[in-house]
Formats: C-alpha cells, structure tokens, sequence
C-alpha cells in the first residue's frame, strides 16, 4: 500500500508481490460470487458465446417380449464438433412402464 497523505489506496498487480496474491484472487473471486456480479457478467456475455453442445429430449416405445410395451423418456446430449452422444432413459416413478421395468428384473433373474 502507499500512502498519500492521510488516504492509503489499494494497488493490484500481476506480478505476484502487491496485494493481489492468491488469496487476494479468491477473496475478489468470492465477493463477485456473493454479489452476482458474477452470474451478471455472464448472463450478458451469453449471446457472444458460442453453443458447446445441445440437448434433444424424445420419448421411445419398445416392445419387450417378456413384459411387453416400455415407454421410456429419452434425453440425448450432444457435444459440438465431436462425434460424442450421451444418452439416457428414465420412466416416471410409479408409471406402467416403472412396473414393469421392475417385473423385468425378477423376469431376467429367473432366465
């Protein structure tokens, strides 16, 4: 810190010695956190930011032979430029197709 008279004023560098340290980089990281400063920031730099990946949710029937129509909630991931899918299935908890998700374990386990 310098002083200036009776006023002390803060000075930030780069260099790793002023007051701008490691622990000084979390402090100002936390307070732009604490005041949305942060999610502000980001909300408005958005719309130059280029999409990474999307998102397609889908519904898919399929017949098994053993406990017949599933009908499962399908959400697929794709990232951008890459070849890279990730997809998952879920059902509703107690719908007809959770039931007989859970007849199908006991039907596998017995083959």
């Amino acid at each position: 810190m310098k002083t200036i008279a009776s006023h002390r004023t803060i000075t930030a560098s780069a260099d790793g010695t002023g007051l701008l340290s490691h622990a000084g980089s979390l402090l100002l990281l936390k307070t732009l956190h604490v005041t949305g400063l942060d999610r502000a920031l980001s909300a408005q730099l958005e719309r130059w930011r280029p999409a990474r990946a999307v998102h397609e949710s889908l519904t898919k029937t399929v017949r098994h032979a053993s406990v017949g129509e599933l009908t499962l909630d399908c959400d697929i991931l794709a990232a951008l430029g890459t070849d890279l899918r990730i997809m998952t299935f879920t059902v509703a908890e107690g719908s007809e197709t959770a039931e007989r998700l859970r007849l199908l374990e006991v039907v596998g386990a017995q083959v």
